[in-house]
């Protein structure tokens, strides 16, 4: 189904509800320090799992600036990767580099900069749990299964009609996040949905997936749904050819709160 599968949906959505938007790739994050800054919010969506040092530094800053950040998305900043020149033509930023291994690395066997070591962020040879930035971090998969509310008593879900036990049907999946209870985590992550999950293809390997909530200290607002499949929710690309519909009226306004929120407050000095 691809990342269209995901992006699109949420393209698709944020466009018919008629929000101001820019666009930019995960190269744009990399090599513009100042890119988001000028903005209210950024929002990663889908299966964004491959994320450079700069693009993690440049996000955190963004945070620290008041930057709302916005994670529709699971799985996300799972890998550090590089972003190298061209072998041939020498051009920056070319190719992207990820041996997921530290003993693969050069740069970690030569020590020449072992923090950018192109292994998972959590590794013991980066030591940046993703989680430190978005609250929740990689969990499990292969799931489609039901995100699972905890609380309605937050702004996150008013108007939304739920109460504390809904479930929103088949939106959890095909990966999954959750808050880790040996982490160091932001200070004051709310869970606002716990969601048993089951992996489709072994039946003993299940947990739980979480949907999450911080400020920061800078006065930004960090969300996260802990599930690759929300923007199923919004809009039905790829249905019913591909997948039922999982549109979900809930869903909805729940994004349109998050983003009202997003672009009426600013922690920006």
């Amino acid at each position: 189904m691809s990342n269209a599968g995901w992006d699109y949906n949420m393209v698709r959505w944020l466009e018919r509800e008629g929000y101001d938007l820019s666009y930019c790739s995960n190269l744009d994050t990399h090599t513009n320090p100042g890119l988001l800054r000028p903005h209210k919010a950024w929002v990663s969506v889908g299966h964004d799992e491959y994320w450079s040092w700069e693009m993690r530094q440049h996000n955190e800053a963004a945070r620290d600036a008041g930057v709302h950040l916005g994670f529709f998305s699971a799985n996300s900043a799972y890998w550090q990767i590089r972003f190298e020149a061209s072998a041939a033509s020498k051009t920056a930023d070319r190719i992207m580099t990820c041996y997921k291994k530290a003993s693969r690395d050069p740069l970690a066997t030569i020590g020449t900069d072992p923090l950018r070591t192109t292994d998972k962020w959590r590794s013991a040879a980066v030591n940046r749990p993703e989680e430190q930035l978005i609250g929740v971090m990689y969990a499990g998969d292969p799931v489609d299964a039901d995100i699972v509310i905890t609380t309605t008593q937050h702004w996150v879900f008013a108007n939304t009609g739920l109460e504390p036990g809904a479930t929103l049907p088949g939106l959890l999946g095909y990966e999954v996040d959750c808050v880790h209870a040996d982490a160091d985590l932001p200070s004051a992550v709310q869970i606002l949905a716990e969601s048993p999950w089951t992996a489709l293809t072994d039946a003993s390997k299940q947990g739980v997936a979480h949907m999450s909530i911080y400020t920061a200290p800078s006065g930004a607002v960090v969300f996260a749904t802990g599930s690759i499949q929300w923007a199923w929710g919004l809009d039905d690309h790829n249905a019913p050819e591909l997948r039922p519909s999982r549109l979900n009226p809930a869903a909805q306004q729940t994004t349109r709160n998050v983003l009202k929120r997003f672009l009426s407050t600013s922690g920006k000095a």
